[in-house]
């Protein structure tokens, strides 16, 4: 029988007098063996109660069902006997997920699989999993799996590496009864990257006062893979052990055999201007692999080679003919594009010498302000461009232009007024890394091989 709370608490009210050793205790004016008082000394109690702790308790009183088991030994070495109330276990009803995939043509020497694994999923994790040993095309039973709305994962397996994958969602399985997915066609899993930084002085953001932080992926050969922004103490979920870490995360990489990847990463103050900047280099992945790289973040406002200015120099071609025009090159516009990505602007500064055009010919080129070359192309016949007549003019952008990013040049050439004898001319192209600095001088600038002609797009060395 279980013991009564409600006795319990009754008992609380009695005052227990302590009574030698060697004599069995008694409660004062208690009737011994009758109920709430002490039991006699072979366990016994008046007709109707049980000896309990050395207590007689009223014998139906133990139905109540949150009382604590205490039960007396009754000197033979055996206990009493226990009501045990019976207690109905309820177990969700389950189905069965029948998991359907496909190589496509491949076979599995193709895709060097060994296995193919599948899982269900719920937001708390793998509720049912199986494997069995690869082939093109089959299915994979998992149960039992609880009723409810899952995700299916199956998944290609490398030895223990999984290297290929395939996903339905919204798999909803009943109760007691199948479920089959769509054929699920495995393709290679992507690669992820974690980039965070460090700085150079082992100080703070906001000692470097640093408030975002933006890193572009790129190709070994400089495309730009992707680009991601994030706060200076912005934080990622490590997708191997799911622990929050500092960083950024590039969550999908394709990668290609040989291909070798670099992390470039600048810290904006809260102006958007750049005041620190890292790279790590030769990164290397592979398919299904996760790796997290450091940059170390220096004082700086460029990665790599910068340049202040495009100088574009006319080169007269000394032919006085209507179709030649002494005054040389017309530089109308010049727009900067970031490398693999899109436009960064038109030209906002510029600085520079008109030249005298062609001694030779009687027909010197007008004077006119160098800021006409800024700005979008016009298009114009009568004005909005530089005749450059043998001189030279640098130009400035928003941006600096950093190795890997391009230059249009816009002329008045043949597209604009090719009845009215306009002609693309030649340009000798420099990159200055920084102004003033006079064409031709190597200590600040640096030449781009050849001649341009007409609308050339100039690549930044």
């Amino acid at each position: 029988m279980y013991r009564s709370v409600t006795t319990a608490l009754a008992l609380a009210s009695f005052s227990l007098m302590a009574c030698p050793a060697e004599a069995e205790p008694t409660i004062t004016g208690c009737a011994i063996g009758s109920e709430g008082c002490e039991c006699t000394g072979g366990g016994a109690c008046d007709p109707g109660l049980t000896c309990f702790s050395n207590l007689c308790v009223n014998a139906s009183s133990g139905a109540d069902a949150g009382a604590t088991d205490v039960r007396p030994d009754t000197g033979t070495g055996d206990l009493p006997p226990v009501d045990v109330p019976t207690v109905d276990v309820v177990l969700p009803e389950s189905g069965t997920v029948v998991a359907r995939y496909s190589l496509g043509p491949a076979s599995c020497a193709d895709l060097a699989l060994t296995g193919i694994r599948a899982r269900v999923r719920s937001a708390a994790g793998v509720v049912a999993e199986a494997s069995q040993p690869c082939s093109g095309t089959g299915e994979i039973t998992l149960s039992p799996v609880p009723q409810g709305i899952y995700a299916v994962v199956i998944e290609g397996l490398d030895g223990a590496v999984a290297t290929h994958e395939a996903r339905q969602d919204g798999v909803v399985v009943p109760a007691s009864g199948n479920v089959t997915t769509d054929e699920l066609l495995l393709a290679q899993k992507p690669a992820s990257l974690a980039v965070s930084w460090l700085f150079a002085d082992n100080l703070a953001c906001i000692d470097n006062e640093v408030v975002t932080v933006e890193a572009t992926l790129r190709t070994s050969t400089d495309t730009v893979v992707e680009t991601a922004t994030t706060s200076c103490e912005g934080t990622y979920i490590d997708p191997e052990d799911q622990v929050t870490k500092a960083g950024l995360l590039f969550p999908s990489v394709a990668v290609a055999s040989g291909t070798t990847f670099k992390a470039e990463v600048v810290g904006y103050d809260a102006q958007g201007d750049i005041v620190r900047v890292g790279t790590v280099s030769d990164i290397t992945l592979d398919v299904a692999e996760h790796e997290r790289v450091f940059a170390t973040l220096s004082p700086g406002s460029c990665l790599g080679e910068c340049y202040a200015a495009i100088q574009i120099a006319d080169v007269p071609d000394h032919d006085c003919s209507a179709n030649s025009k002494n005054h040389g090159a017309d530089i109308d516009a010049a727009e900067l594009f970031e490398g693999g990505l899109g436009s960064l602007g038109f030209a906002t500064e510029a600085s520079g010498a008109q030249g005298p055009g062609t001694p030779t010919c009687a027909d010197p080129p007008n004077s006119v302000s160098l800021t006409e070359a800024l700005g979008a192309p016009d298009s114009s016949l009568s004005g909005g461009f530089v005749p450059l007549g043998g001189g030279y003019i640098n130009l400035e952008f928003a941006e600096l232009i950093r190795s890997g990013d391009a230059v249009q040049i816009y002329q008045r050439g043949e597209d604009v007024c090719g009845f009215q004898g306009c002609k693309d001319e030649p340009m000798l192209i420099r990159f200055a890394t920084s102004l003033p600095c006079a064409w031709g001088d190597d200590s600040c600038s640096v030449a781009v091989p050849g001649s341009w002609v007409g609308d050339a797009i100039i690549p930044a060395p």
